[in-house]
């Protein structure tokens, strides 16, 4: 796999297992930056020359960094969806890689891809509380950048992007949320409204759609004309604040009727002792749960284990587990395999 390890693949990004304060609610949080070089058309419109001149000057000055690179035309379509799942790169880069190359650090927390849509966008993520301090980092890497390649701007926009939405601030900044509680008490209309008051969009964590019953959610700035990123960072950490808020007051009402919470988890704990099949449309919702009641105390897992299996148990981390080719039902049994193996499932009944 170029030199990428495929050894990656076997458990979640080392960065997603790390815990903290606030990581039962705000399970990450994530900085995009996007620049474009002056002077060149966008990648859409490129000749091949500009393209590979482009790549060339940004891509042997991230070089100096701690990047793997490659191409991304020589992974292989599960490869680069399976990066995709694990937030290192966009779903559409996955879909579509173009000429662009990838670079990623050693344990994920940061990436880039040159010339894909963007002449550069890099990815940033960590817990919540460190967030302002990754954010600062990965600007100032840009700046670093900026002195030898200058960046398309505009007086009264800024940042500039082919596409419209992205222009402005040239980073967005986002979170991804475990709300459960709030979603069964029906205090999500809540968390929305206060998102849309920051301008704040919230999507779902990989393709950017949205099932009001998905108790994963990503908030992500999108309002960026005229703002700047001090701007936006202290939008997300007051939307965060109230979240966490939110959600943990509705959890401790849970916990008031604790019989009906502890049913529940206990009712998708059986079901992944003895499923033989997990499809992945039942997948989150029986991993939310799972996740709920180690948060609450109702099952002795480790968190990371539950957040192991977010990753692991996605489509194309399960089919590449799967020897005989990308069936669904063989899919559908190797995720029951995965979840039973990583609860200590099978120790159990034995």
């Amino acid at each position: 796999m170029n030199n990428f390890s495929e050894d990656k693949f076997f458990s979640a990004p080392q960065w997603f297992l790390q815990k903290s304060e606030s990581t039962d609610v705000v399970m990450f949080a994530e900085a995009i930056a996007i620049r474009n070089v002056a002077g060149y058309s966008f990648c859409l419109a490129m000749s091949d020359d500009e393209r590979e001149e482009v790549k060339s000057m940004l891509v042997d000055f991230l070089r100096d960094g701690d990047y793997d690179t490659t191409s991304a035309k020589s992974l292989t379509p599960m490869e680069r969806m399976m990066f995709a799942e694990r937030w290192t790169i966009s779903h559409k880069t996955a879909l579509h890689p173009g000429a662009s190359e990838i670079l990623i650090n050693e344990d994920e927390s940061e990436s880039a891809v040159v010339c894909n849509i963007e002449h550069l966008w890099m990815r940033t993520v960590s817990t919540l509380e460190n967030l302002s301090m990754k954010t600062k980092l990965l600007l100032q890497s840009l700046d670093s950048m900026e002195l030898e390649h200058k960046w398309a701007t505009h007086p009264q926009i800024g940042f500039l992007s082919p596409s419209p939405a992205a222009c402005g601030a040239g980073i967005s900044i986002s979170i991804l949320c475990h709300l459960p509680a709030s979603i069964i008490s029906n205090r999500f209309a809540r968390i929305h409204s206060t998102a849309e008051s920051y301008g704040i969009k919230f999507v779902d964590p990989w393709i950017g759609g949205f099932d009001m019953g998905n108790p994963f959610v990503k908030f992500t700035t999108s309002s960026l004309v005229g703002r700047n990123p001090d701007d936006l960072l202290a939008d997300i950490s007051m939307l965060a604040e109230e979240i966490i808020r939110i959600e943990r007051l509705a959890r401790e009402e849970m916990n008031e009727n604790s019989i009906v919470l502890e049913d529940k988890v206990m009712r998708a704990f059986g079901l992944v002792s003895y499923a033989k099949v997990i499809e992945m449309w039942e997948f989150l919702e029986i991993l939310s749960t799972l996740r709920l009641g180690a948060v609450m105390g109702i099952i002795d897992v480790p968190l990371h284990k539950i957040d192991e299996m977010m990753v692991l148990g996605q489509q194309a981390h399960t089919a590449s587990m799967v020897d005989d080719g990308p069936d669904p039902l063989k899919i559908a049994q190797k995720r029951a395999e995965m979840m039973r193996e990583k609860l200590g499932i099978n120790e159990m009944l034995e």
